[in-house]
């Protein structure tokens, strides 16, 4: 029977704050095997996968690696998430890196405008003044103190490393020391930083929207290796459907709105974290 790989650390979340970028600067350390995918989602949503389903999968590479990396941003908002991984990995380190909660937002809302999830014709004002579930999962989200005490409730507070986003990209070199020290393995290694991961709007919205039902109906039936041959094609199909998304910066107004609706919840999240966070928002 083949053995099982078991992660021994996860990266997760929270969105649109690094994650993708965490992932890859991991992914290049040799003494670290990464699942073959990010956002395996094995943790997350309604059923449990299991640990036997995560290393056929994603750790068929796996090749005696000192570390072994998952990465879900799901993992940070879902609840039920806790509880399956202290059951399956009691022992797991947890990487957790935290965005300003207004910009957070403001990147997640232009996100899911550029996957047509949300209606393009939407503005960003409208959308967090108004009452819908997305909304509230969305604003949800930048509540950090209240996911990361649900972990404490499972795990030691010193399995868990916590990131700023802004020590993220201003200083990438120190920050991915500390992660590397964090996961066991060596803190001299230098991984290339040139990887960005922007947001792309398309510019054909009725080409783009058939090629993503194409694709949503075959990606199920791929094994995940074969979709990493074809990413190739797919990041050349994408460069040709798709553009940079233009920075937008957030209103003056949006942005006092969100500073009073997350005052409260960053306050108890400095106290908690011992950390001046008084620069968000």
């Amino acid at each position: 029977m083949k053995d099982i790989i078991n992660p021994t650390f996860i990266v997760g979340g929270a969105p649109k704050a690094g994650t993708t970028s965490m992932y890859y600067y991991l992914d290049q350390h040799p003494q670290i095997c990464m699942s073959a995918r990010k956002e395996t989602d094995a943790f997350t949503g309604e059923n449990f996968h299991g640990l036997e389903w995560l290393s056929e999968n994603y750790y068929r590479h796996y090749s005696g690696e000192r570390a072994i990396g998952e990465a879900s941003s799901s993992i940070l908002q879902d609840s039920r998430s806790v509880e399956r991984i202290r059951d399956a990995l009691p022992n797991v380190g947890l990487i957790f890196i935290l965005r300003d909660p207004a910009d957070r937002l403001h990147s997640h809302f232009r996100f899911l405008q550029s996957k047509q999830v949300l209606d393009s014709s939407t503005s960003f004002s409208h959308f967090i003044r108004s009452e819908s579930a997305r909304r509230d999962i969305l604003v949800d989200l930048g509540r950090y103190h209240d996911h990361l005490t649900r972990f404490t409730d499972y795990f030691d507070r010193g399995q868990m490393l916590i990131l700023l986003f802004g020590e993220l990209t201003s200083d990438s070199p120190d920050i991915m020391k500390r992660v590397y020290r964090f996961v066991g393995v060596d803190p001299s290694f230098q991984p290339d930083f040139d990887i960005h991961n922007p947001t792309r709007t398309p510019r054909y919205d009725g080409l783009h929207r058939f090629l993503v039902r194409v694709w949503e109906g075959v990606r199920g039936h791929l094994d995940v290796y074969l979709r990493n041959q074809l990413r190739p094609l797919r990041r050349r199909i994408k460069g040709w459907v798709t553009e940079e998304a233009d920075r937008r910066s957030m209103s003056s107004e949006d942005r006092t709105y969100l500073r009073q609706l997350y005052r409260e919840p960053n306050r108890r999240l400095e106290q908690w974290l011992g950390r001046d966070l008084s620069h968000w928002t």
